[in-house]
């Protein structure tokens, strides 16, 4: 049975703090935790079988920083394949069969356009790299966890699921706020990664495991299954220690709330133990939890920005895009960043952008759409003759866009890509 309907059937227990875990049981200190893969093979399996014996039903492998990035800072570059072999085959050596284990992803470790310096096709070619190789060495599922930005999380996920055929663990990383760190809508991202193909949403860290119930009803209305992994509460320092305010029974306190809005995997983060992933195994065995099923009063059709949303089954005030740059298209980046200003003066709920008439095509849509979004945070409808344009209009977008499907072409990409359809132009 594979994990996905293991999921459904009942709720599964992931596993808690690794890299903390292993560092602490290592005499030898390293820049990058994965790097234990190789160099501390023995400490990584036991970690790996303290929590299969506390009763986790899925181990996440110590591969959350093993891409090539964070790898070449540390001089380990040429290192990423034997690490993630031998961190999937020290936990097939612990559990076999019998536990699931989950191939970890983590964020590059640096920003995208036009904020940093990576494109979306390398974030997306660096990927696509590690993911792959989780496939390959037999990993169970992928495990996209942690990200700071939906922008980049939506590459990750794309070059996962265009590049392999394992389901997507699919979330952020989530701020005492209960936004992202770029400030990004909880709801937004998981409607986002769903319409993207996300297997499941997962939700981590937070400010402890009762914050997180809030963040789990907002990602609920995505209508997926949910993974939730809190921490033991943001950390203080006595002396030279750093400190978790939670318990570890805090999580388990809240199993029930989770599960009502859609937690099938419940597990922990910095700060947690393989004693909290006991006393959720206790707490789960006294929950009675039916199968799986999709709650339709949750489902909203939402357009979805970087951190904004609009439902479509509601009035809303459109504003064509074309109409504050003119008849002309917009030439070079200054011109961009005019229209970008006029733009933000306006009232309205979502842009409409008519691809073919509102960009040169000399100027790359994924720079402007990387300029506006940094500016303007309202959902865009996107609407092209031009199905490569508008293919790469999507796919840079930060966000769930809609799409004016106004032939077969255009109604193919929207869906793909899992984009709201519109059958007319907005404005």
């Amino acid at each position: 049975m594979n994990i996905l309907q293991a999921m459904r059937e009942r709720v599964l227990l992931y596993d808690g703090a690794k890299s903390a875990f292993v560092v602490s049981l290592s005499s030898a200190s390293v820049d990058v935790p994965d790097i234990h893969n190789i160099s501390n093979p023995s400490v990584v399996r036991e970690v790996y079988r303290t929590y299969y014996q506390a009763g986790s039903d899925c181990l996440q492998t110590l591969t959350y920083n093993s891409n090539r990035v964070k790898l070449h800072e540390c001089g380990m570059e040429d290192k990423l394949r034997e690490i993630i072999d031998r961190s999937i085959g020290l936990a097939r050596e612990v559990v076999g069969d019998k536990c699931y284990v989950i191939g970890t992803a983590g964020p590059l470790g640096k920003l995208l356009r036009p904020i940093g310096d990576l494109t979306i096709e390398r974030t997306y070619e660096l990927f696509a790299e590690q993911l792959a190789l989780f496939e390959e060495f037999g990993a169970d599922a992928i495990h996209l966890d942690g990200f700071k930005s939906m922008k980049e999380l939506k590459v990750a996920l794309m070059a996962a699921k265009e590049n392999t055929k394992l389901p997507v663990i699919c979330g952020v990383s989530v701020e005492k706020n209960g936004k992202t760190l770029m400030g990004e809508d909880i709801c937004s991202m998981a409607v986002t990664m769903k319409s993207l193909g996300a297997d499941v949403i997962s939700l981590s860290d937070g400010d402890g495991a009762a914050s997180m119930v809030r963040t789990c009803a907002a990602a609920a209305q995505s209508g997926q299954m949910l993974c939730v992994r809190p921490n033991a509460g943001t950390p203080y320092i006595v002396g030279d220690r750093l400190v978790s305010p939670d318990s570890d029974d805090a999580i388990s306190q809240f199993c029930e709330e989770y599960i009502h809005s859609g937690a099938r995997l419940i597990g922990g983060t910095f700060g947690t133990s393989p004693r909290t992933i006991e006393i959720i195994r206790e707490t789960l065995g006294n929950l009675s939890v039916p199968a799986w099923t999709t709650n339709d009063d949750r489902l909203h059709p939402w357009l979805t920005g970087g951190n904004s949303r609009v439902r479509i089954d509601r009035s809303f005030h459109p504003l064509s895009v074309h109409e504050v740059i003119g008849p002309e298209p917009v030439i070079d980046l200054d011109d961009m960043f005019d229209v970008i200003r006029e733009i933000a003066g306006r009232k309205c709920d979502v842009l409409y952008l008519d691809v073919d008439k509102a960009m040169d095509e000399e100027l790359p849509i994924e720079y402007v759409l990387g300029d506006m979004q940094t500016y303007i945070k309202r959902p865009i409808v996107f609407r092209s003759s031009n199905a490569g344009m508008l293919e790469k209009a999507v796919r840079s977008y930060n966000g769930r866009p809609g799409i004016v499907t106004d032939s077969d072409i255009s109604a193919g990409i929207a869906r793909k890509y899992g984009c709201l359809e519109f059958s007319n132009s907005l404005c």
